[in-house]
């Protein structure tokens, strides 16, 4: 019971379950995620951080900035029948569209196919 009340606890936060839907198109940087969505650098790392502690997402840093990525293989057995179905509609909510942001981070590599498999076939 726990392990869901930690998984609701972070979907309770609109900016994090945005987060989500960003990261729902593979691997991104941190500038490709706070600035679609409004935020400060420090507010956007913050939320990943929490997401990142509980095993949501995963993270490698690439000189200075932090790429993130949706990580299926960490999350707690009861999550993967919730998380995915709540990743899709934070996705389609935000009408996913490429973020156009220029950022100095080089290239995210290609998504695992961990993070292409996550969600539902359409």
């Amino acid at each position: 019971m726990d392990n869901l009340a930690q998984l609701f606890g972070l979907l309770s936060d609109p900016v994090r379950l945005k987060l989500l839907g960003l990261l729902a198109g593979g691997e991104r940087c941190v500038c490709q995620l706070h600035e679609p969505l409004g935020l400060q650098q420090s507010t956007a790392s913050r939320h990943l951080m929490l997401l990142r502690t509980a095993g949501v997402v995963t993270s490698r840093r690439v000189g200075t900035w932090m790429h993130y990525r949706i990580a299926p293989e960490l999350w707690k057995a009861e999550w993967k029948t919730i998380l995915p179905q709540a990743i899709e509609t934070a996705a389609k909510q935000l009408q996913m569209v490429t973020p156009k942001i220029i950022c100095s981070a080089p290239k995210a590599m290609k998504p695992s196919k961990e993070s292409k498999s996550i969600l539902p076939a359409s």
